[in-house]
């Protein structure tokens, strides 16, 4: 079918271009593909994101976004024409638009400033985290310090220690090991007593003179 929009126009920030055709009346159609073919052009670029929309009264008969947020799309050529494509997902399927007046409508959906796009989202999208592990470079993080949680055994002392290079998780495991101490022996030392010599003696004698 033919649109009955004949005169180039401008379709941006967020205003729309609508347009009607005319589906043909003898045979009974339900389409599952749609094409829209730009005969007159060479090439077609899109700037940014548009939506290309068919209705029938209040119903939605197909949909969809072309283009590319903030940057130019070229609309592919099928048989060297540009044409837009919408099948499968893009058409809701089910009515007879044989001798129905269709609405075409081309609609802005982003501007050309900064700001966010405002383009409808895929609903039903879950995330979910599957990071078990993250690692970090040592010359650009400083770790905490370590978290005691090991403990030494002291066997001279029967007792255990805090040590975060010790062999034991846990100060009741630890001191679970004290039986396994070895033995300890005590040496005692009897010294012998010292022995003293008595002070020298001197004696002094004095003569008169006669």
């Amino acid at each position: 079918m033919t649109l009955a929009h004949t005169v180039p126009a401008m379709v941006t920030d967020e205003k729309r271009l609508i347009t009607y055709g005319i589906a043909p009346a003898s045979p009974s159609l339900t389409p599952d593909r749609i094409f829209i073919k730009f005969p007159s052009l060479d090439s077609l670029f899109i700037n940014s994101v548009i939506q290309v929309k068919f209705t029938i009264g209040a119903t939605t008969i197909a949909s969809r976004y072309i283009g590319v947020k903030h940057d130019y799309w070229q609309i592919p050529k099928v048989s060297g024409v540009p044409t837009i494509s919408l099948s499968c997902g893009s058409v809701f399927g089910g009515m007879d638009i044989s001798g129905k007046t269709i609405r075409v409508e081309f609609i802005s959906i982003c501007d050309l400033s900064n700001g966010d796009c405002c383009q409808d989202t895929p609903p039903n999208i879950v995330l979910v985290s599957h990071v078990k592990r993250s690692c970090a470079s040592k010359a650009t993080t400083t770790l905490p310090p370590a978290d005691i949680r090991r403990y030494t055994l002291d066997c001279a002392n029967g007792l255990c220690y805090e040590d975060e290079n010790g062999d034991y998780t846990s100060l009741p495991y630890c001191y679970e090991f004290i039986r396994d101490c070895p033995a300890t022996t005590t040496t005692t030392t009897t010294l012998a007593p010292a022995t003293t010599s008595p002070p020298p003696t001197s004696t002094t004698t004095t003569t008169a003179a006669p």
